[in-house]
């Protein structure tokens, strides 16, 4: 009976389970969960702000020195955008309206024909139509350049946040790219500037257009390409408009991979793809 007894008491404890320790729900949660952080989104005034007090700091020796943009160097500045403005501007004064000929530069060659001027450019028109002295006109030109470079951190901020980025990090995109070499080195050749500064613009309306389907944006984004025509220098239109070609190939060939373009809206990506550049 004892060795019944024992061998059933052995075959029990062969048989029952091995104990196994379960952790705690809440040491488990602890241990698997993944912590949540909240982006904070700014608002666009908050923005803004942040953009001009950026654009006052780097711009302090011209708006409280005393500096000018030519002032350690020679640049197109002094030597060709402002004589012209100054042109116009006596042009104007002598009751003579719209500056055709240009009897100085090279014994005599057309103003307004030439596209370098910038003439019907809508900053450098009000200028040439407001101010009155050189030292307006300096002033004028100097504060004209300093716009654009927040004309160029909003326009690379209206890019990404339609790219769905974050308001942090747009602008954080938008002040790198606002005070990149690439803009503060055309200072000196200030029509590539201008044009530098809307170009994030027109690839959000060209992008906003296609993925869209909206005639709207397409035809804002033609209006953004004639303005950068007219800012006098034609060859950053011509990259601008290589640029959004290939983005709207690109946009093309992703939307027929992925099946979302299939026969007419093929056609109506081309036919917005075309509207900028018509």
């Amino acid at each position: 009976m004892k060795e019944k007894s024992a061998s059933k008491s052995s075959s029990a404890k062969s048989a029952s389970p091995k104990a196994v320790r379960i952790p705690k729900p809440a040491a488990a949660s602890r241990r698997n969960a993944v912590k949540e952080t909240s982006v904070v989104e700014l608002p666009i005034w908050a923005s803004l702000l942040i953009f001009a007090v950026a654009t006052v700091i780097f711009f302090r020796a011209q708006l409280f020195g005393g500096m000018h943009f030519w002032a350690s160097f020679m640049s197109d500045f002094n030597e060709l955008h402002f004589p012209k403005l100054m042109f116009a501007v006596q042009h104007r004064a002598g009751g003579d309206g719209i500056p055709f000929w240009n009897p100085y530069t090279f014994g005599g060659m057309p103003y307004m024909a030439d596209i370098n001027t910038g003439y019907f450019y809508p900053f450098n028109l009000a200028l040439a139509f407001t101010v009155s002295t050189a030292a307006q006109a300096v002033a004028g030109l100097e504060l004209v350049i300093m716009l654009h470079f927040v004309v160029a951190q909003v326009a690379m901020l209206l890019l990404c946040r339609h790219l769905k980025l974050s308001s942090i990090a747009s602008i954080i995109a938008a002040l790198s790219y606002g005070f990149s070499s690439l803009l503060v080195c055309r200072i000196i050749i200030q029509t590539v500037l201008y044009d530098l500064a809307w170009f994030p613009l027109i690839v959000f309306f060209v992008h906003k257009s296609l993925t869209e389907k909206s005639w709207k944006d397409a035809i804002y984004a033609g209006l953004l390409f004639a303005l950068i025509l007219f800012s006098g220098h034609p060859q950053p239109t011509l990259y601008i408009g290589f640029f959004t070609g290939l983005l709207a190939l690109w946009l093309l060939a992703t939307g027929v991979r992925a099946g979302a373009l299939k026969g007419k809206s093929i056609a109506i990506h081309l036919a917005l793809a075309a509207v900028p550049f018509v």
